[in-house]
């Protein structure tokens, strides 16, 4: 996968750390050193003209993975951004925007840093000389014993993903997002930078401001692509909001959407881009067969720090997307920053409830007794991860905690699994500029994600607020179209989509019995004997592991053929670390 990597090391050391990151014969990989450092950048070339930096000065040398949308130095001036990153790190990296992690050194200086989203993945040794990567599997040669962390598995285990600075190699952490490490004189220290002011707070005509903002996010990551262009397309609403903006942009684009073969997600989709006048791929996931000749690699790409029921669609990226674009845009993180990070019923609740059980109510995969279970009772409290993250943020309410930490998981999980995508083409998200970010934290809570009154948040309304106004601000034609939850045209208010979205739930788990991707992969296990083949080696080898219980998972593993249980979730997370281990470890 594309990436910057490199640190104290020789330059043996530098082409060991780069080689298991040339995943694909087109990558190019530039090199540039500096006294004790040497940096390296592996890139896609022509493909994605506008990403990646390399430069190398008399004292001091930089790499950046990614983009830059706005800096403080006059635009392609890669020796100016690098040497103010050098003397003024934090100060610099705040007045940046776009989606990249950059490093850089000079004779007594060194510097690494995520992008305010954490939207690149950036790894480094905990002791000893200064060695980093954009892929945790790169590190592996430069270790001298690496070992597997426990916390990792659980955070798998209950997650779903692992969080934080924790990794699956206990010697190596991740940084996170918007946060600087800096080496000087031998001493390291690690700061965040940015933070987007979260408040609750009452904001005169905030339907228009955001508006505003997006556009002008949109329109500088825009400026930043040159080749051809491929757009996400879902039946929702934030992929349509992104379309519009990509036309009022005048940039063209293709449109993709994908989905099981009876997605109602083709429709809408495929009613916004004839609107429009865009091409569109509708690509069905699959087959099961498929999935499984490439699930390992996919696993490798997002490094098992994500299990692979969050990398849907990748049969189709590794085997035909670099064929028909070149860089891909998504609108899919950008639903936390309008409205999605904190709903009426979770502002309500945290009057009671910790921050940490909160999130756990939102992201939680597996009851926290079975992962201590599944791991012989080696990790005490599984939610830990969920209180320190929530440590790291200087907002002081608990839901401006609860709101920092929903948006730093954005890097844990959409982000990690955008190396898939990543490793074929160029990725850009809307949601990059400091302007946008900073009006998306400071909003009246009646933007928040509403709930139907008298059920006490276990119903929510159909989507938020602002997405509607945003829909209802753009052509008349975008806003008849209906929306793939409700089936209604997005013109209706929003207490019609929220029972047609009932609705139509409810006709699914009728015909279906469990909706979603979870019951589609589930029912893929039980019946492919490809996956399944897979997947059984898998578990055989992890329940060798001593970390493991083998008898739990030997009843999971029978819950879920038996057709008791969809234990799907567990054994992804479980047969994700064991892949890894299997391919980068053993």
């Amino acid at each position: 996968m594309p990436g910057i990597l490199g640190g104290n090391v020789d330059e043996v050391g530098v082409n060991a750390v780069a080689e298991p990151m040339r995943h694909e014969q087109w990558y190019e990989f530039d090199r540039v050193q500096t006294g004790r450092f040497e940096l390296g950048v592996v890139h896609h070339g022509d493909r994605d003209p506008a990403s990646d930096l390399f430069w190398e000065g008399d004292d001091a040398a930089g790499v950046l993975h990614g983009v830059v949308t706005d800096a403080p130095v006059e635009e392609g001036s890669p020796e100016r951004l690098f040497r103010r990153l050098l003397d003024e790190p934090a100060e610099t990296l705040s007045a940046m925007d776009g989606l990249f992690s950059v490093a850089c050194a000079d004779e007594e200086t060194f510097v690494l840093a995520t992008d305010k989203n954490g939207s690149r993945p950036c790894y480094y040794a905990r002791e000893g000389d200064m060695r980093f990567s954009s892929e945790l599997k790169s590190l592996v040669p430069v270790l001298e014993s690496p070992s597997v962390d426990l916390r990792a598995l659980s955070d798998l285990l209950t997650f779903g993903y692992v969080l934080g600075s924790t990794t699956l190699l206990t010697e190596v952490a991740e940084l996170r997002p918007a946060h600087v490490l800096t080496v000087s004189d031998g001493d390291r220290s690690i700061e965040q930078y940015w933070e987007p002011g979260f408040e609750l707070t009452p904001v005169a005509n905030y339907s228009d401001q955001v508006d505003r903002a997006y556009s002008r996010s949109v329109d500088s990551v825009v400026d930043t692509i040159d080749t051809r262009t491929g757009l996400w397309l879902s039946g929702g609403l934030d992929s349509r909001i992104l379309a519009g903006k990509l036309t009022d942009a005048d940039h063209p684009f293709r449109a993709m959407t994908y989905g099981p073969t009876d997605s109602d997600e083709f429709d809408a989709a495929e009613q916004v881009t004839a609107t429009l006048g865009v091409d569109h791929d509708q690509i069905t996931l699959g087959p099961p067969s498929a999935f499984a000749a490439h699930l390992d690699r996919a696993i490798g790409l997002t490094d098992g720090m994500i299990s692979w029921t969050y990398l849907l669609n990748f049969v189709h990226i590794l085997n035909e997307l670099a064929d028909v674009v070149d860089v891909t845009l998504e609108a899919a993180p950008q639903d936390t920053y309008m409205g999605h990070d904190l709903s009426d019923a979770d502002a309500r609740k945290l009057e009671s409830e910790s921050v940490a059980d909160r999130l756990f109510q939102r992201y939680g995969k597996l009851d926290p007794d079975q992962s201590r279970m599944l791991l012989n009772d080696s990790i005490d409290d599984p939610l830990a991860p969920l209180r320190d993250e929530a440590d790291v943020t200087s907002a002081e309410t608990p839901e401006n905690v609860y709101r920092s930490v929903v948006w730093n998981v954005l890097a844990y999980s959409h982000f990690r699994s955008s190396g898939v995508m990543r490793s074929q083409v160029g990725t850009r998200v809307p949601a990059v500029s400091s302007d946008f970010l900073e009006t998306a934290a400071k909003r009246p809570a009646e933007y928040n994600q509403r709930s139907v009154p008298f059920t006490d948040g276990a119903v929510p309304m159909a989507t938020t607020r602002i997405k509607f106004d945003l829909v209802r601000q753009m052509d008349e034609s975008m806003a008849q179209i209906p929306y793939q939850l409700s089936g209604l045209p997005a013109s209706y208010p929003q207490w019609a989509h929220t029972i047609g979205m009932g609705l139509r739930e409810s006709l699914k788990r009728v015909q279906t019995g469990q909706p979603g991707w979870t019951a589609v992969i589930g029912h893929w296990y039980r019946t492919d004997p490809a996956l399944n083949s897979r997947l059984n080696e898998l578990l055989d080898a992890a329940s060798e592991r001593p970390e493991f219980n083998a008898a739990a998972i030997r009843a999971l593993q029978q819950e879920h053929l038996s057709g008791q249980e969809n234990n799907i979730d567990a054994i992804a997370a479980i047969t994700t670390s064991e892949s890894w281990r299997q391919q980068y470890l053993d």
